[in-house]
């Protein structure tokens, strides 16, 4: 009886460890998939920040009137 007690836990700890091991490294390459795909995300941005045209700055009595011209249509 004190044999079949001993390596019952014990064998169910060694496939647990296995399962442990083996999910570990299965997010591990999806994290890696992840942070390829952040940083290809950030180059675009940068790319899009580089090419995007400067806001024309309106002074603030030009659009207080365009406001005013808006809301009284």
């Amino acid at each position: 009886m004190l044999l079949k007690t001993k390596w019952l836990p014990l064998g169910i700890s060694i496939i647990a460890v296995f399962v442990t091991i083996i999910f570990g490294l299965k997010d591990t390459s999806k994290n890696n998939e992840l942070e390829e795909r952040i940083l290809n995300l950030e180059q675009k941005l940068e790319l899009l920040k580089n090419d995007a045209k400067p806001l024309k700055m309106y002074p603030k009595e030009v659009v207080e009137k365009v406001a005013t011209k808006k809301t009284t249509l």
